[in-house]
């Protein structure tokens, strides 16, 4: 059997190739209808392309968007400021900082939508004053070249060896489950449990939220199994609850009762239960009696003692029952079947986001000030790749927003586009000056962006490989024809240094909730 290491490098290069696949296939495409800058279609192959299906088609959907919402609003608000250079800053970066707002507040995915509609407009919008008339067709140059990256991203990623999402939810989930059959497990049994415990399920329960979401473009589960996986994170939340309930009461008795502690160790062993139908029956049994031991007790509670011991009782029976729900609920998920029809004293709530609308809006203040600085830099410098930078600086802003400390990220960005430049450099004056078919330049393009796509699949990795990826089409120019100019290369990477610079600068001192 394979190490989880190589099992992960298989994975990750698996996704660099289907990647890198999807990549040329949209430059191919954009090439061949003669769109202005075909490098956007691989771009945004390498900023929608997921590890799964389900995570690659949302992704691309919220994308799409908007990317349409943000080019849309970035053709009114230029033609009608462009000549008012303080209130078009104002403008612009207004709606950049509305849209990263409104992102902050949406927890769930979908929040990438807003994101691209603040992204496209900043990336779109300020440069284009140098030339406003021009900008419904670069609008919808930019919206078709960023539609042919989606769509080939989006059929790669579904069609050749998918990677179904579903794989990684059944095996967390299972986790997840052991995980608390064995808290409870210990619990009975007197041992000490670390603080951090219940924690731990609540990141799993997290985890599993933002896979859930991607569930429904994964093509593997029907509808009905949403409620299902409500109903199970309810359950699984309620027994962090219960079993710190048990935990405490165990505690504070003095003396347990014999039959009790029969009945403890019973279901102690039943929770180490391995095989499922012993498993099904026993919880039945166990059920039984404890309802029997509860009804028993109940009728002495008389003293302090014996009502902790009716109390220890009902959370026991709880535990039980939530422990049985929750395989019951598995076993709906797993077979994508309706889940029978309960009669819940509350509704099903599922995962509840929690949202902070002021937190919001002092990263949404925060991020408004570093880009409207940038803005006022590039005015009153009069700067000619201004735009190109106060754009990038944008982008920075939305993109690395809603992280608590965004600057560490931005950090590993710059590093990648570092390299990214050097290669650029590399390639623009050196190899793609002697390539002229399009199969010799995927050839020479290929072991550069396998392996970044490769780091990118890789979490503590994937800003860094994303500067590479991002940086290199943009620098090298590649267009229907070799475009190479020193010049502009060096001064598209001194407007790329500066604006991340600054963005690291100003969310260090803005935009920082550390500690």
């Amino acid at each position: 059997m394979a190490s989880p290491s190589l099992l992960n490098d298989a994975n990750a290069l698996l996704y660099s190739a289907k990647s890198f696949a999807a990549a040329m296939l949209a430059y191919y495409i954009a090439l061949s209808i003669g769109l202005e800058r075909p490098s956007w279609a691989i771009i945004t192959v390498y900023i929608v392309s997921q590890t799964s299906v389900g995570a690659s088609l949302s992704r691309s959907l919220y994308r799409l968007v908007g990317t349409v919402v943000g080019a849309g609003i970035t053709v009114l608000i230029v033609p009608a400021f462009v000549n008012m250079p303080l209130f078009f800053s104002v403008i612009l970066t207004g709606w950049i900082t509305f849209c990263l707002y409104l992102s902050l507040l949406e927890r769930t995915p979908r929040a990438y939508g807003f994101v691209l509609a603040g992204y496209t407009a900043s990336l779109i919008g300020f440069p284009a004053v140098s030339d406003p008339g021009a900008i419904f067709n670069i609008a919808i140059v930019r919206v078709q070249e960023i539609m042919i990256g989606i769509f080939c991203a989006a059929l790669i990623h579904r069609y050749v060896l998918p990677a179904r999402i579903t794989g990684q939810f059944n095996s967390k989930l299972s986790q997840t489950l052991l995980s608390a059959r064995q808290r409870v497990a210990d619990t009975l049994a007197g041992k000490p449990d670390a603080v951090s415990g219940p924690l731990h399920m609540a990141l799993a329960l997290q985890f599993l939220q933002g896979i859930s979401h991607h569930i429904p473009y994964d093509f593997a589960y029907s509808v009905p199994v949403r409620q299902a996986r409500k109903r199970l994170h309810d359950r699984l939340a309620r027994l962090v609850i219960v079993n710190c309930e048990l935990r405490d009461r165990l505690a504070l008795i003095a003396t347990i009762p014999v039959d009790v502690q029969i009945l403890l160790g019973d279901v102690e062993v039943w929770l180490a239960c391995k095989d499922e139908g012993k498993f099904k029956s026993e919880g039945e049994a166990l059920k039984k009696r404890s309802e029997k031991l509860l009804q028993r007790y109940s009728v002495y509670e008389l003293t302090f003692e014996e009502a902790l011991r009716v109390s220890f009782m009902r959370y026991l029976l709880e535990a039980i029952v939530l422990v049985q729900q929750c395989y019951r609920l598995s076993d709906a998920i797993h077979h994508a079947k309706q889940t029978p029809a309960h009669s819940e004293k509350n509704t099903v709530k599922g995962y509840v986001f929690h949202r902070d609308p002021l937190t919001a809006a002092r990263t949404a203040l925060g991020a408004f000030a570093i880009i409207m600085s940038g803005c006022l830099v590039w005015i009153f410098s009069a700067w000619p790749d201004g735009g190109t930078a106060v754009s990038i600086l944008g982008v920075c802003c939305t993109l690395f927003g809603s992280f608590d400390t965004p600057a560490p990220h931005i950090v590993k960005y710059i590093i990648g586009s570092f390299w990214g430049v050097v290669i650029s450099l590399i390639y623009s004056f050196v190899l793609l000056p002697q390539v002229s078919d399009f199969i010799v330049l995927v050839t020479v393009l290929a072991p550069v962006y396998l392996l970044a796509g490769s780091l990118q699949a890789r979490p503590p990795t994937t800003f860094m490989a994303m500067g590479i990826t991002l940086t290199l089409p943009i620098l090298c120019e590649l267009g229907a024809h070799y475009s190479g100019d020193f010049a502009v290369a060096v001064n598209t990477s001194i407007a790329l240094f500066s604006a991340t610079g600054f963005a690291v600068l100003g969310m260090s001192l803005l935009q920082n909730c550390a500690g």
